[in-house]
């Protein structure tokens, strides 16, 4: 019964820039506008909106609970909210974007399955707000907040599921490395617990076939029937091939086991058939993440070197070459280099 003031853990803002999205200790998630201090837009957890107004059935069924069994009120707690990120799509030719995803690692519940939790959400892009009077310019207009407040209604979710608890996740973009490369990604990289200690980096493709990601500026209508018939077709055909569920990406080794090689095995027997189904070279794998990595190590000859000393301990790369083939741009052109 007293006011709620987790700690903030994590922020994410949104592509257009008007609103973002914060993460909290107790497993919540707020929405601000960036032009409203005062009040939030919405606040949820993963499976409920609106947790800050009052609701008097599910405070009495939390008091009944607490009163009963301390194991029932430990399995509704939540975890904090640890890493969030907002992306944009080129799916629209509106400047402030079309629909975006949001991506949440935390905020389960006690005992749940460990994953990673991806909603779609509708775009924000409403026309010019009726002209009122007497209104203050300095606060946000109530025809704003609405809009924004719908672009906050999940139109999809889905749930990467992971064997071990996710420690940490990785967008990797389609093109540009910018805005920490939440644009437009086209694979995310799960950084999970393994057996014995040990991490297990997996990666999946994003964002899942089944969220209707595509351009949404309408068609023009055909001018006969026949038109109509055949945009009906390619529509139905675009969904049946969507199977709903991401593919497995496949990882560069030195990137998926690390310098120091395998870490955990397993011996299995299998019959022949199987075996040379195995090691068939027709056999169709994962589709690869297009991604390249080196090693480096840390150069203690140089420690005593001034011009290093001051920035960061340093550190030797050997054959480091970490980036999408479908970055165009070349290094002459843009001098920066892509650490990941």
């Amino acid at each position: 019964m007293t006011q709620r003031r987790p700690e903030v853990t994590a922020l994410s803002i949104h592509p257009s820039g008007h609103l973002f999205a914060i993460g909290y200790a107790d497993g919540s998630l707020a929405f601000w506008a960036v032009d409203d201090e005062n009040d939030p837009l919405l606040v949820r957890t993963l499976d409920a909106l609106d947790i800050n107004l009052v609701d008097p059935d599910g405070l009495e069924h939390h008091l009944i609970l607490a009163k009963q069994n301390s194991t029932a009120m430990r399995r509704l707690e939540r975890e904090p909210i640890f890493k969030l990120t907002w992306s944009g799509f080129p799916n629209s030719a509106d400047p402030r974007g079309g629909r975006t995803t949001l991506a949440i690692l935390g905020g389960l519940n006690v005992g749940e399955s460990p994953g990673l939790t991806v909603i779609q959400l509708p775009a924000f892009g409403p026309p010019e707000p009726p002209s009122s009077q007497g209104s203050d310019a300095q606060l946000l207009h109530p025809f704003i907040r609405t809009a924004m407040r719908e672009s906050l209604e999940p139109l999809d979710s889905y749930f990467y599921p992971s064997r071990g608890t996710v420690q940490d996740y990785l967008l990797f973009p389609r093109q540009s490395p910018h805005f920490s490369g939440s644009f437009d990604p086209i694979g995310i990289i799960l950084l999970t617990d393994g057996p014995g200690h040990t991490r297990i980096v997996q990666a999946s493709e994003f964002p899942p076939p089944g969220f209707s990601l595509g351009t949404e500026d309408p068609k023009p209508v055909g001018d006969t029937e026949k038109d109509a018939v055949g945009d009906n077709l390619a529509s139905t055909l675009q969904e049946l091939q969507a199977t709903g569920e991401p593919r497995r990406l496949a990882l560069p080794e030195t990137i998926s086991n690390g310098h120091l090689g395998l870490q955990h095995g397993q011996l299995l027997r299998v019959e022949r058939a199987t075996y040379q189904t195995l090691t068939r070279e027709d056999v169709k794998h994962d589709p690869s993440l297009p991604l390249r990595g080196g090693l480096a190590w840390s150069d203690d000859t140089r420690t005593s070197d001034l011009k290093v000393a001051k920035v960061c301990s340093p550190v030797s790369i050997l054959d480091l070459d970490l980036r999408s083939s479908a970055f165009s741009a070349s290094t002459e052109s843009h001098p920066d280099h892509l650490l990941f």
